[in-house]
């Protein structure tokens, strides 16, 4: 434990609470509260109509039923209904987050036991021994938190450099949509293969920051090294471990800045 433990987490509920059962923010929830709301039924009607326009420009020019023609398309992009879009979308964040729980829970393992799980998945723990080597000590699911701004998070993994109380610490978080990190807003037309920008934004007051995986988890990571220098600790580098759940990429190392000057503006302003 590198903090006191006057936070505690319900992880059925994941509602962080003090001693005197005051609720805390959690980190992805402040995040979260800087993004325009995810307007699901607008977007999956537009979606399902441009859908609708390929599976039929399918279906003619390769003379096939259109039946057939969706089942051309990749997995969850084949639906040409508003409904069957909202259904694919869910499918693949669930199929996605039991996946990255799956990963999770098996590295947190054996960064705590030692033990492999799936042998499946050996090379991506001895990647994770290699880098815990270099490290004085670790501290794995480490709750953070600021009593001033009620804001906490569970971090994966703290890494302490060196003895010393004065040692510098660095955070690192395992993510396993390995395809979806990428460093800024562009994505690639699942239809077309055209790589575009997605041209959304957070808002004020980083209404200067493009929104994107990469940049949340910038935001994410940040505001635990925010939180853990407010402790009197010194802040070392923030960096991704990508292991891809679907055993198609190797391990990899991706630093990130530290946002600390977009954090407390946020924290400053926190209208929610």
């Amino acid at each position: 434990m590198l903090l006191p433990e006057k936070v505690h987490l319900d992880h059925a509920s994941h509602i962080y609470t003090d001693d005197s059962e005051l609720i805390y923010q959690s980190t992805s929830k402040f995040v979260e509260g800087f993004s325009e709301p995810f307007n699901q039924k607008m977007l999956a009607e537009m979606t399902a109509k441009k859908r609708k326009r390929v599976v039929e420009d399918t279906a003619r020019d390769r003379k096939i039923s259109i039946p057939q023609a969706q089942s051309s398309l990749p997995k969850f992009s084949r639906g040409i209904t508003t409904q069957q879009v909202i259904q694919e979308w869910e499918a693949k964040r669930d199929e996605a987050a039991n996946a990255g729980t799956f990963v999770h829970n098996l590295v947190e393992n054996y960064i705590k036991t030692g033990q492999i799980t799936d042998e499946r998945y050996t090379d991506y723990c001895h990647f994770i021994q290699k880098i815990l080597a270099k490290y004085h000590s670790f501290y794995s699911e480490e709750i953070l938190y600021n009593e001033e701004y009620m804001v906490a998070g569970t971090s994966d993994l703290i890494l302490q450099r060196t003895k010393s109380k004065q040692s510098v610490m660095d955070i690192t978080d395992f993510k396993t949509n390995y395809n979806g990190f990428t460093y800024n807003s562009i994505s690639t037309d699942q239809y077309t293969g055209q790589r575009k920008h997605n041209n959304r934004y957070f808002l004020d007051p980083i209404g200067h920051v493009e929104k994107s995986y990469f940049t949340k988890t910038c935001l994410q990571l940040s505001k635990y090294m925010w939180m853990l220098e407010q402790q009197g600790f010194k802040p070392g580098c923030l960096y991704v471990i990508l292991l891809d759940w679907r055993l198609q990429h190797k391990p990899k190392v991706v630093h990130i800045p530290y946002m600390k000057l977009e954090i407390e503006a946020m924290l400053n302003h926190k209208p929610f």
